[in-house]
């Protein structure tokens, strides 16, 4: 998956509104992808399905004045913000042993987190178990869109390295209708199977 370490800078912090106005530059920031399950927007009806994630929840008591803490705050589909809702057991350690939430800021979810054969996601570590389960990273469109993700690059790579070697003839022969129109072919290939990639939430999809 397409996890990586949140990068926040003190001079981008917004200076005026509530967390509920900084979702955009939020997306900006995650690289419009969900913080957990690294679901593109693209993938997921746009940003209008995202929330602004509160790390640490604003729900607890313990956690008021993070309400609109920038640092606090995360881009998140609205699925893996439902499942992991207000939950909050304890800090996390360095050591990922216990049922709790790695800071994005601190850690790259890719550490912990691997996609095995079946395009599932597993993890070696008790942080890295708690996190699949309690937000279900393994409901059944993730694996799909893994499949697919997997499936696009690979086809992508290959119409990239005939299109190289069509042009290779070209410039050695000179133009030529029939091969470009072979190259124009492995171009409408790679729209076609990057088309397929989008592929929207069925209800019964995030459902456990």
């Amino acid at each position: 998956m397409n996890w990586f370490k949140i990068e926040k800078n003190s001079k981008n912090v917004p200076t005026n509104g509530t967390y509920k106005h900084w979702k955009e530059q939020l997306s900006i920031e995650g690289r419009h992808q969900c913080v957990y399950c690294s679901i593109n927007i693209n993938s997921f009806g746009g940003i209008r399905n995202f929330h602004v994630e509160h790390y640490r929840p604003k729900s607890k008591k313990k956690f008021p004045e993070l309400e609109n803490d920038y640092f606090n705050l995360f881009f998140a589909c609205s699925i893996c913000n439902g499942f992991k809702g207000d939950d909050w057991k304890v800090e996390p350690t360095e050591n990922l042993d216990n049922n709790s939430y790695p800071n994005p800021l601190e850690i790259d979810y890719s550490s912990f987190l691997k996609t095995n054969r079946a395009s599932e996601i597993e993890s070696d570590f008790i942080t890295g178990k708690y996190l699949i389960n309690k937000i279900f990273l393994n409901r059944p469109q993730l694996i799909l869109e893994r499949k697919i993700n997997k499936l696009y690059y690979e086809i992508k790579k290959v119409c990239e390295k005939n299109i190289e070697i069509l042009l290779m003839i070209i410039e050695i022969e000179g133009d030529n209708p029939v091969i470009s129109g072979y190259i124009e072919s492995e171009k409408r290939q790679i729209l076609l199977i990057q088309g397929l990639y989008i592929n929207p939430y069925r209800d019964a999809q995030i459902k456990r």
